[in-house]
Order: C-alpha cells, then sequence, then structure tokens
C-alpha cells in the first residue's frame, strides 16, 4: 500500500517536470504505478494478490500445515527456520524449490494474523500528536558546481509547518542532528513520529 505522503512526493516531483522514469526510480516503484498516481486524484492505492498455485509443493501441503500449526504454538525463539522446515518437507520426498515453501509459510502466517500488520495513519491531528518524517534527494549548485545532496524533511501534521535540513549523506548520525535541529526549531517535542520507509534509521 502506499502511503498518502509518498503519491504526494510522486505527484510534486511530477509538477516540477521530472519524467515519469525518473519519479519511478527516485521513489523505487514500478513506471505502471507513477503513471496511474498522475492519472487518478486517488490517494491510496492498494495491490490485488493474485491467487498463487502450488503445482509441486500440493501433495505436501497438509504436511505443511502441520508442521507450521505446531510451530505457532512454540515461542518464537523455540520456531524453525523455512529452511529447516524445507528440508522437513523434502525427507517427506518434497522434490519442488525452497522458494515455494517460502511463500506458502509466508501466506499462511498472514493468514493467521501473523504477519505484517496493516497500518492506518490519521488525516487529522491534534497540536503535538505528531510530526512526519523523510529524505529528499535534491540537486543544488555549490560553488558553480553542480551537487546532489539529501535533505532531512519535517513536517508537522497539525499545522504543516515544515523544517528541512541538508546533508551531504544519509547516515544515521545524520538523522540524530536533524531531530535535534528540528526539536529546537518547533520549541518542542511531538508525541510520535511518522517514518516512511525508514532505512536510515
Amino acid at each position: 500500500m502506499l502511503v498518502v505522503e509518498t503519491i504526494r512526493k510522486v505527484r510534486m516531483a511530477l509538477a516540477k517536470g521530472e519524467s515519469q522514469r525518473e519519479v519511478a526510480k527516485k521513489y523505487r516503484m514500478s513506471r505502471n504505478t507513477v503513471r496511474k498516481i498522475a492519472a487518478s486524484g486517488q490517494t491510496e492505492f492498494q495491490y490485488a494478490k493474485r491467487e498463487v498455485s502450488y503445482p509441486v509443493l500440493g501433495p505436501h501441503i497438509d504436511k505443511l500445515k502441520e508442521i507450521l500449526e505446531k510451530e505457532a504454538q512454540l515461542p518464537p525463539q523455540k520456531r524453525q527456520t523455512g529452511k529447516k522446515i524445507y528440508g522437513l518437507l523434502q525427507n517427506e520426498g518434497y522434490e519442488g524449490g525452497y522458494d515455494a515453501v517460502r511463500r506458502y509459510i509466508s501466506n499462511w502466517k498472514e493468514q493467521q494474523g501473523m504477519g505484517m500488520k496493516n497500518a492506518y495513519i490519521p488525516q487529522q491531528f491534534e497540536k503535538g500528536e505528531a510530526f512526519q518524517f523523510d529524505w529528499s534527494h535534491e540537486t543544488i549548485e555549490l560553488g558553480g558546481v553542480m551537487r546532489k545532496i539529501e535533505v532531512a524533511q519535517f513536517c508537522l501534521c497539525y499545522s504543516r509547518m515544515k523544517f528541512c535540513m541538508a546533508f551531504e549523506r544519509e547516515e544515521l548520525s545524520m538523522v540524530m542532528e536533524a531531530h535535534i535541529q528540528a526539536h529546537a526549531f518547533f520549541g518542542g517535542l511531538c508525541e510520535r513520529g511518522i517514518y516512511d520507509n525508514p532505512k536510515t534509521i
């Protein structure tokens, strides 16, 4: 699912004249998705999942379900990895690849509510409730030379007041410095932060 803030960034980049190819690369999404965002006024996109078939794994699914149900009763640290479960199925005569087993385990966990949960971000906020944080990649002229920089961007969810700070790289120490400076600029802390794909953190 694409969050509202990411969709906003895509639309702003397209409005600035960036090509769909550039925007797709910048935000790590397909050009079809960028095209869909550009052509519609939607603020949320969800991807429909295809029905997954398991032609080779099929005869072993009952055994796999039995293993997974037993594993679910154990504490997380005592559960077997997907590779070990794959080995158990091979002992039972399974001749297929590991990828089908991994996909089945992932789908089974999701159906059982053991996978990742959907997140809901409210669009109305109280004063001081939350801020949004993300990086943007900008090109600037510095001393007559064009350079790429990373910009830490904060936005208060209630007032939409912004604070930006530029860095040469995206690193954890820069994330921390940006937060310290943002809190000083805003004159306090919000109750929580909303982060979009925080790889640096």
